[in-house]
C-alpha cells in the first residue's frame, strides 16, 4: 500500500487505511514502525466497516474519479493486482 500511495499519490490518488483500533498511539507506532506514511482512519466503534460490509481483513476498496466504488478486494491481494486495480479506477 506504501508503495501504491507513493507512485499514484501524485496523480491523484488518494490511500486511507481504516483501523478499527481505539488508541492512536498504537496506530501511529505501528505505522512508523512498518515505515507507513499514509492517512489512516481510527473507526474503533467499525462504522465504516458496517457501512461497507467489511467482515475480513485487509479490505481494498477502488473508488474511481467520480466517487464510486469500482472494485474492491477482500482478504491479502498481492502488488501487481492492486496495481492493476487502481490503474481501472484511474481511467
Amino acid at each position: 500500500m506504501q508503495a501504491l500511495y507513493e507512485k499514484y499519490g501524485e496523480k491523484g490518488a488518494v490511500v486511507i487505511g481504516i483501523s478499527s483500533e481505539d488508541n492512536a498511539a498504537s496506530v501511529a507506532e505501528f505505522m512508523k514502525k512498518e515505515g507507513l506514511s499514509f492517512p489512516v482512519l481510527l473507526d474503533p466503534n467499525s462504522k465504516v466497516f458496517d457501512q461497507y460490509g467489511i467482515n475480513a481483513h485487509p479490505a481494498h476498496y477502488f473508488i474511481d474519479k467520480s466517487g464510486r466504488i469500482s472494485d474492491f478486494r477482500i482478504g491479502y491481494t498481492d502488488g501487481p493486482t492492486l496495481t492493476a486495480k487502481l490503474e481501472k479506477a484511474f481511467e
